[in-house]
């Protein structure tokens, strides 16, 4: 069988030019940019414009859920969540944290 991955409990590490950009953790967490994800996929962007952005299926009647984090040096974020329109959950919620 032909596969692309590790045979012991160990994570699997994608690296480019020398630095880690990707790494699946032996429990199968995904991280991008980030060496220990909490989350089955985290994304983490340390540079100046880059946002991030996840789109989900939460199973449910095929409903789609939309989210987006957005955050800056001062601990401000923007979390936007669109759900499917025939959810009675909202179509749009967006909040502001932190002091900038």
């Amino acid at each position: 069988v032909n596969f692309l991955g590790t045979t012991d409990n160990q994570p699997l590490v994608v690296r480019t030019n020398g630095v880690e950009r990707v790494r699946v953790t032996e429990n199968g967490l995904v991280g991008v940019g980030i060496a220990n994800p909490t989350d089955q996929l985290s994304v983490r962007n340390t540079g100046a414009g880059r946002a991030g952005f996840f789109q989900t299926n939460n199973g449910a009647n095929n409903a789609a859920a939309l989210a987006a984090v957005v955050q800056n040096g001062n601990g401000s974020a923007l979390f936007a969540s669109v759900l499917d329109p025939g959810n009675s959950a909202p179509g749009l919620y967006a909040t502001t944290l932190g002091t900038g």
